[in-house]
């Protein structure tokens, strides 16, 4: 029967119904028989006669629910298209109808019959309505996950991934942009809960798009290391303070293998192929099988470690610091009065008391300077371009020349830029390695000193207690330079062969003032 004679047939019995019943309720119980069949058709229908999408039926369903419970995919988007719309018939308003909207937290109770038959009964092509829609959809308490099947549960969140992944590529945050963030843990939650789902499928498609990577152990490793860290994400609440920065806590843990792994995919990957990405990140061309796709692809994958390492650290420290009384200058790892030239002599005095016998002469011609900046981040750049020097300085020494002179640090700045020099003369780059200092595949020391670990133990307010994220793997001066960037700064090398290196290390400042002011915001 086609549908309008069916509506004319629904509609002329609906007329014979008792005359006890209310003129706008008689369409609400066939709505809820139209969404079971999936008639689309009769349901604008019966929308169009004033039937109301939020009302359950007996057993608590809504129309939207039954259409998830029977797998009716162009139903359920009409119903949750139509939640965009404003109705001017009967006074209600479709955008705050709880059958038409998109489930978000906290209101999650209100929609578990909806979010649990969703993931139980719906196939991938419901999960990505939704999904694309209600961006919130897996975020639950452990009442929906515990009855959720494991199984269901995994194939949402892939179709989660690959959703999240589509979207347009996140925008570059500044430094300024996560210090306007800061004014309250809170504020910093949501931008560290909208930012990193996005930024670890978009890291997963980029894992997928090594050929083979699934015989890669490493690269297997990464993979399930971010897609375990993608669904932590998306079923932690970021209004939930506490939990949320123990959810974030342990991403960091698992995180840091990551140099490690990284460095290691890459060398097995240097003379395998990388697949070009579509614009939509979901399909792949033809591999690419020079060294120049493996660099893009390690400068890629880094870019994006790099600021989700800076976000996750600094929410953490947030979060921490909110109970603790601290300094008025110190927002999270972000450190508004930052003293440079502190932290080049704490770099210094590391690097002196190290493996490597060297000289280092330190001279700020600028007097006091205080800018804001993340000390933690600009110790690690200064400690790794310092043992680069002494490392090259110490080899010379033990040559034929058997001296070299003191590696000398400059600290000078004016109203825009803090500049740090470090001017060493151990022999310079080889003309023939020059263009490969900033390569990922290739490199001239395995390992840090120490087995790749770094003796931390500085005074001062911005201690540093962990691993550099820097230190060793052969990535030292590309991370250097990475974390330079996305610090507001730069990183350049002036090579003098036969002479010796000069590092420029260029920070833009950001007034103390302009970024208290942004806190208030």
């Amino acid at each position: 029967m086609p549908a309008a004679a069916r509506c004319e047939l629904l509609g002329t019995a609906a007329k014979t119904l008792s005359e006890n019943a209310q003129e706008e309720t008689w369409s609400w119980g066939l709505l809820h028989f139209a969404a079971h069949k999936g008639e689309v058709g009769l349901m604008e229908w019966l929308l169009k006669q004033k039937a109301r999408p939020d009302i359950p039926d007996e057993e608590g369903n809504t129309p939207l629910v039954l259409c998830a419970k029977s797998n009716h995919v162009q139903a359920m988007e009409m119903l949750m298209a139509r939640r965009m719309l404003r109705s001017t018939v009967g006074g209600w308003d479709k955008e705050n109808v709880e059958g038409c909207k998109a489930p978000r937290f906290p209101q999650f109770r209100t929609h578990t019959r909806l979010q649990k038959p969703v993931v139980i009964h719906s196939d991938s092509m419901i999960t990505a309505v939704l999904v694309t829609v209600a961006t919130d959809i897996t975020r639950a308490d452990s009442e929906f996950v515990f009855h959720v099947e494991e199984s269901r549960l995994d194939e949402f969140m892939r179709a989660e991934i690959s959703i999240f992944a589509k979207r347009r590529p996140p925008l570059p945050l500044r430094l300024v942009d996560v210090v306007s963030a800061s004014s309250s843990p809170q504020r910093l939650a949501r931008l560290v809960h909208e930012e990193l789902p996005v930024r670890f499928a978009r890291r997963l498609k980029h894992i997928e798009r090594v050929e083979g990577w699934e015989r890669v152990p490493e690269l297997q490793e990464l993979h399930s290391m971010h897609a375990q860290s993608f669904r932590d994400l998306r079923l932690a609440d970021p209004a939930q303070v506490a939990p949320y920065a123990e959810a974030i806590l342990q991403i960091r843990q698992r995180h840091k293998r990551i140099p490690r792994l990284f460095a290691e995919a890459v060398k097995r990957i240097g003379s395998g192929g990388i697949c070009e990405p579509s614009p939509d990140c979901s399909e792949q061309e033809e591999p690419g099988m020079d060294l120049e796709a493996v660099e893009l692809w390690a400068e890629t994958f880094l870019r994006s470690r790099v600021l989700t390492e800076i976000l996750m650290s600094h929410f953490e420290v947030r979060v921490k610091n909110a109970s603790e009384e601290r300094e008025p200058s110190r927002v999270g790892i972000i450190d508004l009065k930052c003293d440079p030239w502190q932290i080049c002599q704490a770099a210094i005095a590391e690097v002196e008391s190290g493996p490597h016998h060297c000289r280092i002469e330190a001279e700020n011609s600028s007097g006091n300077i205080e800018f804001c900046h993340v000390p933690r981040y600009l110790f690690y750049i200064m400690e790794e371009l310092l043992s680069n020097s002494a490392r090259a300085a110490s080899q010379r020494e033990e040559g034929p020349s058997g001296s070299a002179a003191p590696i000398k640090v400059s600290l000078c700045a004016d109203d825009s830029q803090v500049v740090i020099r470090i001017s060493d003369r151990a022999g310079g780059i080889p003309s023939s390695c020059a263009s490969k200092v900033w390569s990922y595949v290739y490199t001239t020391a395995a390992d840090a000193p120490h087995g790749g670990q770094r003796r931390h133990s500085l005074p001062g307010p911005w201690a540093v207690c962990e691993d550099s994220p820097v230190a060793g793997r052969g990535i030292g001066l590309p991370l250097c330079r990475l974390y330079a960037m996305y610090l507001g700064g730069s990183l350049h090398l002036m090579n003098l062969p036969g002479l010796g290196v000069d590092a420029y290390l260029f920070l833009n400042r950001i007034e103390p003032q302009d970024a208290l002011d942004s806190l208030q915001c």
